[in-house]
């Protein structure tokens, strides 16, 4: 040891700092031998709006876990600790034999054990899809055990924690906290005026919500906002991850392909975020979107600009990213659909695909023009 130099003090060398101690203790369920690999789900595969000929309800694979009644995880804790009306609404038992029959509780706007069960399936496949992605566990960036007698390694969700219009990621608490609102007298679409609206059962704003949370336990000082892009990255990357989500949803994909010739980026079902949060207020285009020329009156790209709130710079970067998205499906479909004009040709009043060459007949099987042989998937293209 060099003259002068710290002294070693055994126990003292080293801080173990709260990160390390939150990935080694917050860690998903290891799935044993005898374990089912999926627990199937139901949940809204947008909002309740979303009408049954659009692909509605979704059937998602969560991975399995044993649940405790709430439901509550390993890492996801759903507490419906109601504040406004001073009430709990109870704890659903996706471990029940009769749920597990009915593969999960039904969709209902008014029964609030679904509602914990919809945050719960879409919290858990976004983390799982993250887990995926990156090849290994992602941690939280909360303080586990801040202001609690006992350390908290789930995040905690509040399907009803407030009455407003909003959802949230709450750092120093460690939670996801969703409001309700009535739905404005002007309100549009399929959202009755002065009905209430549960952001818990918006598909988008869940899946956003989660993201935070996750990109928080990946990057905790995107938190601070040291210039006016680090927030709006925070925005954009979760707007990105919930609109990605949409893709997994089949049905719902098939309407949108069916709907738009075979063109999914001009469908509001997928490229548009929060539809109901939208229309509640009177609006008829979603609360944000991946293509801002399929908004009204709207024909370039959202503009940059530094004096943006971080919403609007975070759409900036979903629209770029899901720019590139779109040339490289046009790319793949071209094969499938030769002389595909850029946008819509049909004249007014013509079915969708009846024998206007380049479009998609709904009946369309979907082989390339260059004739390979049924049944066979031809390299290169992923039918997932």
């Amino acid at each position: 040891m060099q003259s002068g130099s710290p002294e070693a003090v055994e126990g003292r060398d080293f801080e173990v700092g709260p990160g390390v101690v939150r990935a080694a203790r917050g860690r998903p369920y290891e799935r044993q031998p005898d374990d089912p690999l999926y627990r199937p789900l139901r949940i809204f595969s947008l909002d309740p709006t979303v009408s049954q000929l659009e692909g509605a309800v979704a059937e998602v694979e969560v991975p399995y876990e044993p649940l405790g009644p709430g439901p509550v995880g390993a890492l996801f804790e759903v507490d419906d600790a109601d504040s406004v009306q001073r009430t709990h609404w109870g704890r659903a038992d996706l471990d029940d034999s009769a749920v597990l029959l009915r593969n999960g509780i039904a969709p209902s706007v008014t029964n609030p054990l679904f509602h914990q069960q919809m945050v719960y399936a879409v919290c858990a496949t976004v983390y799982h899809a993250f887990r995926q992605a990156l090849g290994r566990h992602v941690s939280w960036g909360f303080e586990a055990n801040r202001g609690e007698a006992e350390q908290r390694d789930r995040l905690r969700v509040l399907p009803h924690a407030f009455e407003g219009r909003n959802a949230f990621y709450d750092r120093e608490a460690g939670e996801l906290r969703f409001g309700y609102f009535q739905a404005e007298d002007d309100a549009t679409g399929r959202t009755p005026p002065g009905g209430v609206v549960f952001t818990c059962l918006s598909h988008d704003i869940v899946a956003h919500e989660v993201t935070h949370a996750l990109l928080d336990g990946l990057r905790a000082h995107f938190c601070r906002p040291t210039g006016p892009d680090v927030l709006g990255f925070h925005e954009g990357f979760a707007d990105i991850v919930a609109v990605l989500r949409h893709f997994g949803h089949r049905d719902l994909v098939l309407a949108a392909i069916r709907r738009t010739e075979g063109r999914p980026e001009g469908s509001g079902l997928l490229t548009g975020i929060a539809h109901q949060f939208s229309q509640s207020r009177g609006s008829t285009q979603p609360l944000r979107t991946a293509f801002e020329s399929m908004a009204a009156g709207c024909t370039e790209p959202k503009p940059y600009a530094k004096d943006q709130e971080p919403h609007e710079i975070g759409e900036v970067l979903v629209q770029a990213i899901f720019e590139a998205w779109t040339t490289v499906f046009n790319r793949k479909v071209e094969p499938y659909l030769p002389g595909r004009p850029s946008v819509p040709t049909r004249p007014p009043g013509q079915q969708a695909g009846a024998g206007v060459p380049g479009h998609l007949h709904p009946g369309h099987r979907l082989l390339p023009a260059g004739g390979h042989r049924p049944g066979r998937i031809p390299a290169g293209l992923d039918h997932r």
